[in-house]
């Protein structure tokens, strides 16, 4: 993962999906990581299945963290 992005959330796919939709919508670029996905894809068992990580652009991470932080007060 490029150091040009932060993790700003982790969780599973649905309450990911729902923060990612709102960052879109807000402007802020996403990306999502599924690593039980890609160690199934690859053969290999993975101890968090379901678990996703958001990762936002460095300078988008306090607006991206505040969307966060309101979203998960709901």
């Amino acid at each position: 993962m490029s150091s040009d992005y932060v993790k700003v959330f982790s969780g599973n796919s649905m309450e990911v999906q729902r923060i990612s939709n709102e960052l879109k919508y807000q402007g802020i670029k996403v990306l999502m990581k599924d690593e039980s996905e890609s160690a199934r894809l690859a053969g290999f068992g993975s101890p968090s299945p379901g678990q996703q990580d958001l990762y936002v652009l460095r300078e988008q991470a306090d607006r991206a963290t505040s969307v966060v932080r309101e979203l998960s007060n709901r």
